[in-house]
């Protein structure tokens, strides 16, 4: 379950990571565009889009982490409600350990 745990949690700053890499390439592109082309309609028509992208990338990067850590706090609260199961570190004869396993063939 630690592992799992662990796991959502680089996955949430992953995503956050990767997200906020994305929104600054596309900016900068969008910057360096504009300022090479000097054309106004390249703005006026590129401006919607690339609002859309970075609208899109910040709500992704929020989200990674926000859906994260309500899933760690999800399986923090269920240790506290649904009991492990028993385990039981005594073996009979049932129990298959390395005196009483089958011969190998």
């Amino acid at each position: 379950m630690d592992a799992f745990v662990t796991w959502l949690n680089s996955v949430g700053w992953t995503v956050f990571i990767w997200s906020m890499a994305a929104l600054v390439v596309i900016d900068i592109a969008a910057l360096a565009a504009a300022a090479m082309t000097r054309d106004r309609t390249l703005v006026n028509r590129w401006t919607g889009r690339v609002l859309a992208a970075n609208v899109a990338l910040l709500g992704f990067g929020a989200a990674g982490p926000a859906i994260s850590f309500t899933g760690r706090m999800a399986i923090g609260a269920m240790t506290w409600f649904v009991p492990s199961a028993p385990v039981s570190l005594t073996a009979d004869e049932n129990t298959p350990n390395v005196t009483n396993l089958p011969p190998r063939r």
